[in-house]
């Protein structure tokens, strides 16, 4: 079932970069300050040999080291962010700045400055006794310990991070997520969708932008509450407008319920990879398409798209067509996205910009020849696709070569 728009709001928060940050900074600073009130926990033979300047110095080169880290590791994922958006496209950007371990570093480095600054200020004014050095010797030997860590494996990160390989590796693991959370909710954990009646009245938003995410559980509340019935009219993904019904509901509801149905749905200015398969597609195929411009024409980094696309069409064609959720929401209903529709996000473009090189047309000829004997349910429309994709070819090909070679990959499926 879709998750609640609190939790949503709760998952998109803990992946932001200064999500981290804060929390790290804050274990610091409060791993600086603990120092003095553990102290009286320590035995009494623990006291002095560590003076104050020994700790002092420490956390001094602590403290001037990583703000030039905190500044070279920020300035290392700028790069990358730049290097994706001019490279790929920049819609894979977002899954950049969500990575964990670049988030990691850079909260680590940035919480290891506030401790030796605290630490610092703190020895200065005598906060902490000689029990109380002793720990914080022993919590600067900790950090220094994690940031060594780190470090090492920042560095082996960086040697991949924001490279091709790697944001096509991003946004395909981002797509095969979103569709295998679909898989186990096709319907959002509504019912399917049947034919709207002529009498049911629309609902419509007042902001244009995409929708991202859909609040089932408060769609059903009001439906209870009022007796209706509510069919879903845009899933995650679509672009919607104050004109364009966001549901169409059965039943009699007063403008309050309008007005918090029309709230279930977020609308965003830009899509997000939760809950919305078709832009894990969408992405690919512009990583593709812009592999395939004449500026770059690099037809292996769109090969390796269209085996992206391979794998992420076999999660999306491995659902049972007429699975239904263990539905809670029995008064809403949800339709399911088209397979044509999915074709096109993920092939079209490539099928359109690989015209030129008879190596993608070829490749991307056998990859839906595999999905189509993969979900023989859906070999129609995979098999429209693959004959748009093969005119396309055929008319551009100037070589008899290049056109018979694109035959035998179709085995002479679509010879006039």
């Amino acid at each position: 079932m879709s998750m609640p728009a609190w939790r949503l709001l709760l998952r998109r928060t803990a992946r932001r970069i200064w999500f981290r940050s804060v929390v790290f900074s804050l274990l610091a600073v409060l791993l600086a300050v603990a120092a003095r009130y553990l102290a009286p926990w320590l035995p009494e033979h623990f006291e002095g040999n560590i003076g104050q300047d020994s700790v002092g110095g420490i956390l001094q080169i602590l403290a001037s080291s990583m703000l030039a880290v905190t500044t070279f590791s920020l300035t290392a994922m700028v790069s990358a962010y730049s290097s994706a958006t001019t490279l790929a496209t920049p819609r894979a950007t977002q899954l950049l700045i969500q990575d964990p371990t670049s988030q990691n570093a850079l909260s680590t480095f940035l919480g290891a400055f506030l401790f030796s600054i605290v630490g610092i200020i703190a020895l200065s004014t005598g906060f902490y006794g000689d029990r109380g050095r002793v720990i914080l010797f022993v919590g600067t030997l900790a950090v220094v310990a994690l940031i060594v860590f780190t470090l090492l494996r920042w560095i082996a990160h960086l040697t991949a991070f924001g490279r091709m390989s790697d944001v096509i590796d991003r946004v395909e693991r981002a797509a095969v997520e979103s569709v295998r959370e679909w898989r186990e909710a096709p319907y959002l954990g509504g019912q399917p969708a049947v034919a709207v009646p002529e009498g049911a009245w629309p609902v419509c938003g007042e902001r244009t932008g995409y929708v991202t995410h859909v609040d089932m559980g408060a769609l059903q509340r009001i439906a209870a509450q009022h007796g209706l019935r509510l069919h879903v009219a845009v899933l995650p993904g679509t672009l919607v407008h104050p004109q364009r019904p966001l549901l169409r509901a059965e039943g009699q509801a007063d403008d309050e319920a309008r007005d918090v149905l029309a709230a279930a749905f977020t609308v965003e200015r830009h899509r997000s990879f939760d809950h919305d398969p078709r832009l894990g597609l969408v992405t690919l195929a512009e990583i593709g398409s812009r592999a395939l411009s004449a500026a770059v024409n690099d037809a292996g980094t769109a090969i390796e798209v269209i085996d992206a696309q391979h794998r992420v069409f076999r999660a999306v064609l491995a659902r049972p067509d007429a699975a239904s959720d263990a539905a809670a929401c029995d008064r809403v209903f949800v339709p399911l996205p088209a397979i044509a529709d999915l074709l096109e996000d993920a092939f079209r473009p490539l099928a359109r910009d690989g015209t030129g090189a008879i190596e993608v047309s070829i490749r991307l000829q056998k990859t839906l020849a595999a999905l189509a004997q993969a979900a023989p349910d859906q070999a129609g429309a995979i098999d429209a696709m693959a004959r748009q994709a093969f005119d396309r070819a055929s008319a551009a090909f100037a070589s008899d070569a290049d056109r018979q070679a694109l035959a035998q990959a179709t085995q002479g499926r679509f010879l006039q």
